[in-house]
């Protein structure tokens, strides 16, 4: 189980919330009619296939925190891969977008 929490997210080692409500950026790996159904507020779309060669366009500072989630966590687990490849040094899968929006909420206020 450790591993399946490791590769599709459910991090019990980062506090998630906090990280959000440090100013962490939220991206959606999802494609865009994905995202466009619904996602997290305050959510960029970059899809996990583009995350790589994009992000720079929507992030230069290689050290903010960043919580990445999708439908499941598979894609996001690919998206984290990529930005560690390129540099970024705090980033962290949220896994599936039901569970992130659950953790957001019980932590929420």
């Amino acid at each position: 189980m450790g591993l399946l929490s490791k590769l599709f997210g459910g991090s019990t080692k980062t506090d998630l919330p906090a990280m959000m409500r440090d100013g962490a950026l939220l991206i959606d790996a999802r494609s865009p009619p994905e995202f466009q159904g619904g996602s997290i507020e305050g959510a960029i779309n970059l899809p996990h296939d583009i995350i790589g060669t994009k992000i720079s366009t929507i992030e230069s500072d290689k050290n903010r925190p960043i919580v990445i989630y999708c439908q499941s966590g598979g894609r996001s687990a690919m998206a984290v891969h990529a930005l560690k490849k390129a540099g970024y040094t705090h980033v962290e899968n949220g896994g599936a977008i039901e569970a992130l929006t659950r953790q957001l909420e019980q932590h929420h206020g």
